[in-house]
């Protein structure tokens, strides 16, 4: 990963239940108790470390699981949340799988879009990289069942509906 070994980082921060990582020593910049973090556009908070800029919800991983993953996803999509049971290492691909429903989704369900002729729904799901066409559906809600199911099989314990948080 990106971080420094996490030895370096045990001497200046230390994680609390909710989530919150404290400066745990004196730097020149702050004091001793202060929680660290800023959010970025994207919600993600973001600190300095020693000139360089790290993830918060990646440093409380760090220090909490002992390793540097690839990714490290947010189980519940909450991007706020770094509670150390909310965060699991994640690859790029199985963090993908996590995304909350887009902003230009006009279905209301992630996945399925209108058929350009207006007669139905078409369903539709990422894996392996690859977009994989599930088939059109009558209705909205057999399209999203069985999206969902389809959802659950290939991306498991990464499935996410697109329900908001």
């Amino acid at each position: 990963g990106d971080l420094p070994a996490s030895g370096n980082l045990n001497d200046a921060y230390i994680v609390d239940s909710n989530g919150d990582l404290y400066v745990w020593t004196g730097a020149a910049w702050s004091n001793v108790g202060q929680i660290v973090g800023s959010p970025n556009d994207e919600g993600y908070l973001k600190f300095g470390h020693k000139s360089k800029v790290y993830s918060v919800h990646r440093v409380i991983y760090l220090l909490t699981h002992k390793e540097d993953p690839e990714c490290v996803d947010h189980i519940n999509g909450n991007v706020a949340d770094n509670r150390p049971e909310n965060l699991r290492a994640a690859v790029i691909q199985t963090n993908a799988y996590n995304q909350k429903l887009s902003k230009i989704n006009t279905s209301g369900c992630k996945g399925v879009h209108h058929l350009k002729d207006g007669n139905g729904y078409q369903a539709s799901i990422k894996y392996n990289r690859k977009r994989k066409f599930l088939g059109t559906f009558k209705s909205l809600e057999d399209a999203k069942e069985f999206i969902e199911l389809a959802r659950e099989m290939v991306h498991g314990q990464f499935a996410n509906h697109g329900v908001p948080v």
